[in-house]
């Protein structure tokens, strides 16, 4: 049988789930049944490059200018024409695009390219993968709206769309309407663990760069330093936390660049507690992170299915993370406990303001200052998740989100497709 090509295209190659997933589909998905190809843009000037990732493991991307998170009409145009022309030269059987630049790029040329090679006699489909959305926490209601109705354009263009958790398709088939539930798949991420076995006792150089003496914690978050990551959230909940009776020895570490760190530094001198929060700017080697953390903090406005949440799963480390996107399908919907401070309400037994301690993490209310801080002081006194709890996340992280599942996935997903199994 001839090969399958496969042209993956992703908007770029930052530091997150997305380029991690395209560069394991593109190394790992069968070399005997597929041939493929990843394209890419340029990173920004503030996020953290991975194209080290995708050297790693012997791949080299074909960059296309323009492809970029910025928008410019300019750019966008000369971006389009050059994926245009790619499609037109490398004839792919698949076309199977990531972000939202490349997903409306990318299928939009992929879809004229399409129609004229039909009357060659070849046939491509077309897949988008939605690693989040923008339908809400990004734009305002105006803006929403027309990216809402490309969106549904989009997608008559695909074979189908490929969400990563349950509360994604529900967002975009029920909540939104952008397309019917029959044309949305579930495939959640997939990664390569061993950079975490890999890492063990090697978080000393971590902890020398937080200022980390004898005795004290460590607690951790990881993002692209901007709006919709929430970092105010964490820098909050960390001084209301300091200034709590019985506040354990403790250090923060924000792990990530963007446009929003000098304002970030500014609000930690404005709390109070530039001494107890170090920046360190993006890590390569992640391992070393989640080997010198004691607990991982998530506190975005929106999410698809967090890659650092998954990754502090499967390095054993505690979670506490907003409840927004796919978050409570990875940390577990059902409650173990309740924990309240005085004067908080509690409704039918859920807390208000509270926090919720589920079955592989704890979860607080998205924008909780007093709830995060909470949060940190249960785990951080040991009254929080035990052992069994930290082992059955980690588990869970290894059992749902090993790349080979993945794989397995996306190659059922095109050889289906095509009515080849």
């Amino acid at each position: 049988m001839k090969k399958i090509k496969v042209l993956r295209i992703i908007t770029r190659l930052n530091v997150g789930g997305p380029a991690i997933h395209s560069v394991l589909l593109t190394r790992y998905l069968d070399p005997e049944l597929f041939e493929s190809v990843l394209v890419a843009g340029e990173v920004g000037e503030n996020e953290g490059d991975m194209g080290y990732l995708a050297e790693k493991y012997g791949i080299e991307p074909k960059f296309v200018s323009g492809l970029g998170r910025e928008i410019s009409i300019f750019q966008d145009i000369n971006a389009f024409f050059q994926l245009f022309a790619l499609i037109l030269k490398e004839k792919p059987d698949v076309i199977h695009t990531h972000l939202g630049k490349a997903g409306m790029l990318g299928r939009f040329a992929g879809a004229i390219v399409k129609v004229v090679l039909i009357f060659r006699g070849k046939r491509i489909k077309i897949f988008h993968t939605f690693h989040g959305h923008f339908f809400y926490g990004y734009f305002g209601p105006a803006k929403t709206r027309v990216f809402k109705y490309i969106e549904k354009g989009l997608a008559l263009l695909c074979e189908r769309l490929i969400v990563l958790n349950k509360s994604q398709k529900d967002d975009i088939s029920l909540k939104y309407g952008v397309v019917s539930e029959r044309k949305v798949e579930i495939i959640p991420l997939g990664f390569d663990f061993q950079f975490i076995e890999d890492s063990k006792g090697r978080g000393g150089a971590i902890k020398a760069d937080a200022g980390l003496k004898d005795g004290e914690k460590l607690v951790g978050i990881v993002g692209r330093l901007t709006d919709i990551k929430n970092h105010r959230l964490f820098l909050l909940g960390a001084s209301l936390y300091l200034k709590r009776d019985g506040a354990v020895p403790v250090r923060f570490l924000v792990v990530g660049d963007g446009e929003l760190k000098e304002e970030l530094e500014d609000y930690a001198r404005e709390l109070g507690i530039e001494e107890k929060v170090t920046f360190v700017g993006w890590v390569k080697e992640m391992g070393e992170v989640y080997d010198a953390l004691d607990l991982l903090v998530l506190t975005s406005n929106n999410e698809g299915t967090p890659v650092t949440v998954i990754e502090a799963m499967a390095a054993g480390i505690p979670v506490v993370a907003t409840a927004v996107g796919g978050v409570p399908e990875l940390l577990g919907g059902a409650e173990v406990e309740v924990h309240v401070d005085s004067g908080d309400d509690i409704n039918g037994g859920k807390a208000i303001n509270g926090v919720r301690i589920v079955e592989r993490g704890v979860i607080i209310s998205s924008g909780d200052g007093e709830g995060l801080a909470h949060a940190l002081s249960i785990i951080l006194s040991g009254d929080g998740p035990a052992d069994g709890h930290i082992k059955k996340a980690r588990s869970f992280a290894y059992k749902n989100f090993a790349y080979e599942r993945l794989v397995g996935d996306i190659s059922n997903l095109y050889l289906n497709s095509m009515d080849l199994v």
